[in-house]
């Protein structure tokens, strides 16, 4: 029997199914390892949830604290309802024209009244003529405004603009001694129709000096309603409709002294004036918008206006000229008329015209304190229609009205009545930057 038991042992080793059954084992018995360790891992991450303390909501998602620049650019979250503010400007303004008005040249090339310097004549050479400039004007503006509404919907704005009197000059001399350099007055000789000139100093008859002389001042105020349109992107969008003023104040003054030379050069007097003074007052309505946009501390805004309406211009023309010798280097005399203003274009001269004057500006700031900022920007505006002293100078002349061109105490004018006032119109322009302050609540 156990014999037989032991054969049969031997016969089933053998047999293809024992490698079966051997493998199944092998099987069953990984995968039981298998799920002994998910269970094991799964009980463990059960026990450290249970270890660590579970995170308040309130601070499980805390946002990081934000840097310097994030504080600088973080928006505000309500506009100021007031606004004052006062800018220096450092300003540029437009030459004003004006004619050729002091000459020399050689003694040969003369007109017909003897002198030099006649204009087209060889070797004639300007010294006072073309346009006189202006250094850069320092000025202030003034500006205020606030809303009516808490709404910021409506609101009411006003500025002041001011570029202070600035002034220039051109002078020359001659001591009149033989081989000085002569100086002219040219102009049109209304009598004969030529080019001529005459003398402010003439070499071995007497000395001279002349001086053109010229000032410049421009102010402006305005008052505008305001009304938020709406948004364009980030930008607040206002418009604006109110009443715009403006005034340019213009002078030129051309003086001369010719006294004689010789035994009575220190009695001698002979001056003239010539002045030419110039007011543009603009009375208009105005419309504009302003884009305005925030970054936190920083802002910027850009603002376009036209105004349109009345330019009233007034000239006021006057001359004269002082001497002593028709009285024997005595009594001083006063006669009307120098050079440029004669009794024919003397006197108070007004005009009406339209004009525009559009303004474009752009500003940026930086805000300072909680209700202070630092503003800097740049402004063009432009004058389409206004009367330049230099433009009412008129170098058409008819001498035989003036002691000044014939040397006679005479003022009774023979032929064509000139100079004759003739408004002529020009432009100007002012531009540059700004600096201030704005205080805002």
């Amino acid at each position: 029997m156990s014999t037989l038991l032991g054969d049969l042992k031997k016969r089933f080793a053998r047999s293809p199914f024992v490698g079966i059954a051997n493998q199944c084992r092998v099987n069953l018995l990984l995968k039981g390892f298998g799920l002994l360790g998910m269970a094991l891992c799964f009980q463990g991450m059960t026990l450290a949830q249970d270890a660590i303390p579970a995170v308040p909501p309130e601070k499980e998602f805390a946002a990081e604290e934000p840097g310097f620049i994030d504080r600088m650019l973080e928006p505000r979250a309500v506009e100021p309802r007031v606004w004052a503010s006062v800018d220096y400007l450092l300003w540029f303004t437009q030459s004003s024209p004006m004619p050729t008005m002091l000459t020399t040249g050689p003694l040969n090339q003369t007109g017909p009244s003897g002198y030099s310097g006649v204009v087209g004549k060889p070797g004639t050479e300007t010294l006072i003529g073309g346009n006189m400039g202006f250094v850069p004007a320092s000025g202030v503006r003034l500006n205020g405004g606030f809303w009516l509404d808490d709404q910021q919907q409506f609101g009411i704005e006003g500025s002041y603009l001011l570029l202070p009197q600035r002034t220039n000059a051109y002078t020359y001399s001659s001591n009149g001694q033989p081989g000085s350099m002569p100086l002219s007055i040219p102009f049109y000789n209304a009598q004969n129709g030529l080019s001529d000139s005459t003398g402010v100093s003439s070499p071995g008859n007497y000395s001279g000096n002349a001086t053109l002389w010229g000032s410049s001042t421009f102010q402006t105020a305005e008052v505008n309603m305001l009304h938020r349109i709406g948004y364009l992107g980030n930008y607040s969008v206002d418009g604006l409709l109110g009443y715009r003023w403006g005034l340019l104040d213009e002078v030129m003054q051309f003086t001369t002294n010719s006294p004689t030379i010789g035994a009575n050069a220190a009695t001698d007097v002979f001056r003239t004036t010539d002045r030419f003074h110039v007011q543009n007052s603009l009375y208009a309505g105005q419309i504009g918008f302003r884009l305005n946009r925030d970054y936190g501390r920083f802002g910027l805004n850009g603002t376009a206006k036209i105004a349109m309406g009345s330019m009233v211009e007034v000239t006021k023309i006057n001359g004269a000229l002082y001497t002593n010798d028709f009285t024997n280097y005595k009594q001083i005399q006063a006669f009307p008329g120098g050079y440029f203003a004669q009794p024919t274009n003397e006197g108070y001269h007004r005009a009406n015209r339209f004009a525009v004057m559009p303004e474009l500006g752009f500003n940026g700031s930086i805000k300072l304190l909680h209700c202070l900022k630092l503003n800097m920007g740049y402004t063009f505006l432009f004058l389409s229609e206004v009367a330049r002293p230099g433009d009412q100078i008129s170098s058409v002349i008819n001498p035989s009205q003036s002691p000044s061109f014939t040397g006679v105490p005479s003022t009774t004018l023979v032929g064509v009545p000139a100079p004759q006032y003739n408004p002529i119109s020009s432009q100007y322009f002012a531009h540059g930057l700004n600096f201030g302050l704005e205080w805002v609540w």
